[in-house]
């Protein structure tokens, strides 16, 4: 089970903060940063995150679009650069 946490998080995960990323305070922007240190966020990093976002926007949207862990990662690098 442990090593399962420490696997990267899917594309939809991704795109869920990227989706949330314009109305997060700035500690929750600094939080989401933070996961990103080495350049992915792992399962076992997403769940406070999510808890994060949870709290500061009360939803969370989930995408459907079936793409890879990769591009998911991409937009939400994307979305951070432009802020």
């Amino acid at each position: 089970a442990a090593w399962n946490q420490h696997q990267e998080i899917r594309q939809a995960e991704y795109q869920a903060m990227a989706d949330a990323w314009p109305t997060l305070s700035e500690a929750g922007k600094n939080r989401i940063r933070e996961g990103m240190m080495d350049g992915q966020i792992s399962k076992w990093e997403y769940h406070p995150l999510v808890k994060m976002i949870m709290d500061e926007r009360g939803m969370i949207s989930i995408s459907t679009e079936s793409v890879s862990p990769a591009q998911g990662r991409d937009r939400l690098l994307a979305v951070m650069d432009q802020q």
